[in-house]
């Protein structure tokens, strides 16, 4: 259904603030070269490195800055076509239920308002991602498979909550939110240029810049839909966003419609960047204050590394203003600091401390949910002192042979056991021919596993039962 939402769509060329976007050029490098030799293009419609001749496209007066665009873009475009596919299978589920002729009115009702709800926004989405123009190719099951480029925690939705309450509900979070930060700037508001990695739907950078004397703020994030929607909002446009509650507090709060504006908009001085602040596009010591809003414990490196960075694109003397939690999730128990541990990486990374606040705040204060979170936010402010050495490579999310598609798949242990493991499952699976009770097929499978009969019948209980509830649980048959 939405293919053809999407062509009814215009696709208009973006808002370009040109004199923020040329003081945003004298602030960047080329993330493939290095070079500080970026170009305006044409009708300012791409930027072009003329060193390595890398061009980086500019959608909706956004522009990407990665090393490979082209790559990005696509990839985005796949998990918002992935979204989108999403949505139309949560409906057509919907429809599925709503078949149960002993259904309750009331149960009818709240299933017609969710359908009703998911309908609009894959409407929504597509007006806001409409800069990407997907094909709307591939199946569902097609993009499940095909995610690989970025993070699995980034999905087009990833934060959508956060966006309703920083855009709908949730003023009085916001305005606590700011305030524990205003009273680290103290009474020296002078920002100057102020950059946010990790910006999101920028309600944060936001207010910051509203309290504060900016020279120019950019917002940085690596997701598209966060940052137009983030744009949308600061540049005067009301938004319709829509929240589906975990824990609803009555049958109207399952699928809520809600509007979304900013308090006043911003045409100038603010701009946005879609670019990697674990691998910062900008020119050594170009910015006068960074904003890391609840990043530092989900980026994906050491946080010693990622500090080091921090303070490459820092001049001296800049600052550095943290806000959020500190909830690390890295495989390696090393590199999952303590907040100790974050104020000595802080030191050794060329900072000294200026002051810090950990207190325990309102977190996602819905008012349709029951349930409501606190978290203990650490938020701090931080004075570059000394420059510290640049490390050594870029971050890379994925290694050579996945970056550069051209190269050879070493033949890893990983694939081996990946192999057996397929192989096993589908002589499992090969074996289900609609007949068969689970008992006679655990006699089977026992003598080609050469395992006990038992043994054998409660793995294919657990086997089975998973993939009942991860992928037929609520179907009707």
């Amino acid at each position: 259904m939405y293919r053809e939402w999407y062509n009814e769509c215009i696709v208009k060329k973006g808002e370009l603030n040109l004199k923020d976007l040329e003081q945003l050029l004298q602030l960047v490098v080329c993330p493939g070269c290095g070079s500080d030799q970026i170009e305006s293009k044409g009708t300012s419609q791409n930027w072009q490195c003329s060193q390595c001749e890398r061009s980086y496209p500019i959608l909706e007066g956004i522009p990407w800055l990665f090393k490979d665009a082209a790559n990005q873009v696509a990839e985005w475009q796949n998990r918002y076509n992935f979204q989108l596919q999403t949505l139309e299978r949560d409906i057509e589920l919907l429809k599925l239920e709503l078949k149960d002729t002993n259904l309750a009115g009331s149960t009818q009702k709240r299933l017609r308002a969710l359908i009703q709800a998911k309908t609009e926004q894959i409407r929504e989405i597509t007006k806001v991602m409409a800069p990407l123009q997907i094909n709307g190719q591939g199946t569902y099951n097609q993009s499940v498979a095909t995610q690989v480029e970025l993070p699995k925690s980034q999905a087009l939705m990833s934060y959508y909550d956060n966006v309703c309450r920083d855009w709908s509900y949730g003023e009085e979070e916001n305005q606590r939110c700011e305030q524990e930060l205003l009273e680290l700037i103290g009474k020296d508001r002078k920002l100057g240029t102020f950059v946010s990695f990790g910006a999101g739907a920028c309600r944060l950078p936001y207010d910051l810049h509203r309290s504060c004397e900016t020279e120019l703020s950019v917002a940085v994030d690596i997701n598209p839909y966060l940052l137009y929607l983030g744009k949308r909002a600061i540049s005067g446009k009301s938004m319709t966003l829509y929240e589906f509650p975990m824990a609803p507090i009555n049958l109207d709060s399952f699928a809520v419609k809600l509007r979304g504006k900013a308090p006043e908009p911003i045409n100038k001085g603010f701009t946005y960047l879609m670019s990697d602040a674990m691998t910062p596009a900008f020119r050594d010591e170009s910015v006068d204050t960074l904003l890391t809003p609840w990043l530092i414990d989900i980026v994906h490196q050491d946080a010693a590394t990622f500090f080091a960075r921090l303070n490459q694109v820092l001049k001296p003397g800049g600052r550095w203003l943290n806000f959020g939690s500190l909830s690390f999730f890295h495989a390696r128990s090393a590199i999952c600091y303590s907040l100790e541990e974050i104020f000595e990486l802080v030191e050794a990374a060329g900072f000294v401390l200026e002051g810090h606040r950990h207190e325990f705040l309102p977190y996602l204060h819905s008012p349709y949910s029951a349930q409501r979170r606190l978290e203990k936010v650490l938020s701090f402010s931080a004075r570059k002192i000394r420059s510290v050495a640049k490390p050594e490579a870029d971050y890379q999310l994925l290694p050579d042979w996945l970056k550069d598609r051209s190269q050879p798949i070493p033949l890893l242990p990983a694939f081996n056991e990946q192999l057996m493991v397929q192989r096993t499952l589908s002589n499992i699976f090969d074996k289900i021919d609609g007949s068969r009770s689970l008992q006679e097929l655990a006699a089977i499978v026992s003598q080609d596993m050469q395992i006990p009969v038992p043994n054998t019948e409660q793995m294919l209980f657990g086997l089975l039962n998973k993939f009942y509830q991860d992928r037929l649980k609520g179907r009707q048959f």
